[in-house]
């Protein structure tokens, strides 16, 4: 199953993240500030979209989506991991999602568009398609399989978020159009929509053949 940012580019950003997490380790930084922070900086991403700050809550996503992926790695790298930290930061995760997804609807409900009227909506599909990814994952290992496939997981959707709220703020001088300034946003959240119902299918087929090849190899 690919992964939309392709195996070179993530192996890239792993290499990157485990070189922050071995600094901040050797500075004897806990797993658990990263956590925090990572709620921290999403819940002002969260503001400052409310506000229509796009740029300065593009760094604020990326912000927390680097906190997302730190914490863990200092876990392994301090052999700190355990069964509470791992729910501690799931759960913190899709609180800090839900805090972005909020920012975006309320950043169209404000626009007084008939169409940003429909992206408000899509918002909130795009954020039901994206919780059940992560669902279908825990649902998944919890049930003793495996689930790290899918066309957009969470740091594709940070990336995706925050790279339409760059352009949609470098545009935004250039379009008089109430309805093509925030075009980026608006198609990344399209985007992440269908392309979150897509990641779905793609974790319970996998799930499906996962567990059928166990269930074979038991009989």
């Amino acid at each position: 199953m690919r992964s939309l940012f392709g195996k070179s580019l993530e192996s890239a950003y792993r290499e990157m993240i485990y070189n922050l997490a071995m600094l901040f380790a050797s500075h004897h930084f806990k797993p658990l500030t990263f956590t925090v922070l990572g709620l921290v900086f999403s819940f002002v991403a969260m503001v400052l979209l409310c506000y229509r700050y796009l740029l300065s809550s593009a760094i604020f996503v990326l912000l927390a989506g680097l906190c997302d992926s730190v914490d863990g790695a200092i876990a392994r790298i301090n052999s700190q991991s355990t069964n509470y930290g791992a729910l501690l930061d799931s759960t913190f995760d899709r609180i800090g999602e839900i805090f972005i997804f909020f920012g975006l609807f309320y950043y169209f409900r404000f626009s007084h568009t008939f169409a940003a009227q429909f992206f408000e909506w899509l918002t909130f599909f795009a954020l039901g398609a994206s919780l059940m990814i992560s669902y279908i994952r825990a649902r998944i290992e919890g049930l003793g399989g495996t689930c790290r496939v899918g066309l957009i997981q969470r740091p594709e959707r940070i990336v995706i978020i925050a790279l339409a709220l760059i352009l949609s703020e470098l545009i935004r001088p250039h379009f008089q159009s109430i309805y093509l300034v925030d075009i980026p946003l608006k198609l990344a959240i399209l985007f992440i929509g269908v392309g979150g119902v897509y990641t779905m299918a793609e974790r319970l087929d996998f799930a499906r053949k996962e567990f059928d090849l166990k269930e074979k190899q038991t009989k």
